[in-house]
């Protein structure tokens, strides 16, 4: 016995089988998106917490290296510390170890503009002092902010 179908019957079949197809793959394509998102964003925000974990530790130690050297400052007294007194504290420490990345840390005194040409003078004699640039003030304020010394600096690089 032979079976003959009604061609319009194939032709509903295979549209019903077509249309059936593509909503399967719309709607697995729409959930693979939906899961590649939530797996993009899980990673982007845990590389952020990595790297920002990281540079807050970094920071950290940072300011652990400058409380010393403020220890230093005010050990000595703010007037009395010179270059030398400033390497020998930076010499007790190990700052490749406890300060990976740090070119050096210093001080800056603030000069007040009526005593700024004696203390260039000063500098100068103190070969390896350090004068920065003023930075902008209230005009109320007449002192200017130099740094006196920066200990053991690194080589920046090329």
């Amino acid at each position: 016995m032979l079976i003959h179908l009604n061609s319009s019957f194939l032709n509903r079949w295979a549209r019903i089988t077509l249309i059936a197809g593509l909503c399967s793959s719309g709607l697995i394509a729409w959930q693979l998106h939906v899961s590649n998102e939530r797996r993009i964003n899980s990673a982007v925000t845990e590389a952020f917490e990595q790297a920002n974990h990281a540079v807050r530790n970094r920071i950290d130690l940072y300011q652990y290296g400058l409380s010393g050297a403020r220890g230093a400052v005010l050990s000595a007294g703010e007037h009395s510390i010179s270059r030398e007194l400033f390497q020998r504290y930076s010499r007790s420490r190990d700052t490749d170890r406890e300060f990976p990345g740090a070119r050096g840390f210093g001080f800056i005194r603030r000069v007040p503009q009526a005593d700024e040409a004696e203390f260039v003078e000063r500098s100068r004699a103190d070969l390896s002092a350090i004068v920065a640039g003023s930075e902008p003030k209230p005009a109320d304020e007449p002192a200017t902010a130099k740094a006196l010394s920066v200990a053991e600096t690194r080589d920046r690089p090329k």
